[in-house]
């Protein structure tokens, strides 16, 4: 399906920001680092990216995790910088922060599950509440020019499915955009997508809603878009060890064409630039054990790869990183083999979800 539209040419505004990709990062802790984004960028300028979840407090109280995950690279625009918190003075002020740090786009969670952030009443926690999130929004809304989006989850669980409530309130106190993951808190990252939910959301709304969930596939990305008339797609899982996908869901919905998929011997390359940019950036020490989850999630579908896993699950250097590639590569008869597309999302490394 073509929209007509060719790519560089603006697709869809949020607020003030004119964006030239129809899809977009969904936020994810332990996944989008620098490292990551840079190794996106590679492959396509265009989508909106975003930093791992930043707490606004600890951040606006000095902790170096925080600020660590709020850095900003210049090549990383256009990149939204994602908040989370409940106190609207903290967020308020942690979003003038954003903005004077260079984020083009500043967003609220309301859908993340992980259990320490919810148990903080952060996160999804909010969506038990929607009395509670209207001081918040407006917060943020005063504290940035920049625009500001909020991103939740269709509800708590089936007895409470807050998040259209949510998503109205949001519009009311000057959200630029909402960001819908159509599961519940209590879902997690189980059973499947309700597409129908986020439809009606979007339905009901003036603002600009992007939709998430299960999209792995370009060809999820044009299926989901236009069952539910989003106005863009934002995509999570089906991203790890996957940054060609922004491009190819991008051309895909624009062009109709699909772009073919990255040969094996590009995907253990790609690998290898986003451990070394890890590396670069942690150490060795903090940066090898990091890099593990990338390589597994990168030759996700590809062919005989336990050696290659359980290689570098025990390397302790880069150098040892890059033999381990360097023997799957030299192992494999055919290096233009393409991943299976029905695994990618499918190997979920708990870290991933870690929040501290």
């Amino acid at each position: 399906m073509s929209t007509g539209t060719q790519p560089g040419q603006t697709v869809v505004r949020i607020g003030s920001l004119a964006l030239r990709s129809l899809v977009m990062l969904a936020p994810m802790a332990g996944v989008c680092d620098g490292p990551f984004k840079r190794v996106v960028r590679r492959f396509d300028t265009d989508s909106l990216l975003s930093t791992e979840l930043v707490n606004g407090e600890a951040w606006l109280r000095g902790s170096h995790e925080m600020a660590a995950r709020a850095v900003l690279h210049p090549d990383e625009t256009p990149v939204a910088l994602q908040l989370s918190g409940h106190d609207p003075d903290f967020l308020g002020r942690a979003a003038a922060k954003a903005e004077a740090e260079g984020a083009d786009l500043v967003d609220l969670n309301l859908g993340c599950p992980a259990p320490h952030l919810v148990n903080s009443g952060n996160g999804a926690a909010l969506l038990r509440d929607p009395a509670a999130v209207g001081p918040m929004f407006e917060a943020v809304r005063r504290a940035i020019k920049v625009p500001f989006t909020v991103k939740l989850r269709i509800g708590w669980d089936e007895t409470l499915m807050t998040g259209m409530e949510i998503a109205r309130i949001a519009q009311e106190c000057g959200a630029d955009a909402v960001w819908v993951h159509g599961r519940t808190k209590v879902q997690g990252y189980g059973g499947t997508a309700d597409w129908e939910a986020v439809k009606a959301i979007k339905d009901a709304l003036r603002i600009p809603v992007i939709g998430n969930g299960d999209i792995l596939t370009p060809q999820d990305a044009v299926a989901k878009k236009a069952m539910s008339g989003v106005d863009a797609v934002a995509i999570g899982r089906g991203a790890m060890g996957n940054p060609w996908i922004f491009k190819r869901a991008n051309h895909f919905m624009l062009t109709g064409e699909l772009l073919p998929e990255p040969t094996l011997a590009e995907r253990i390359e790609t690998a290898r630039l986003q451990c070394h940019y890890l590396i670069e950036e942690l150490g060795e020490r903090l940066g090898v054990p990091e890099s593990r989850k990338h390589v597994a999630w990168y030759v996700r579908g590809l062919p005989e790869t336990q050696p290659l896993r359980a290689a570098v699950n025990q390397a302790k250097t880069e150098a040892e990183l890059n033999v381990a590639l360097d023997a799957y590569l030299e192992a494999q008869p055919d290096l233009a083999v393409a991943a299976d597309p029905a695994l990618y999302g499918t190997l979920v490394d708990p870290k991933w979800m870690r929040y501290k």
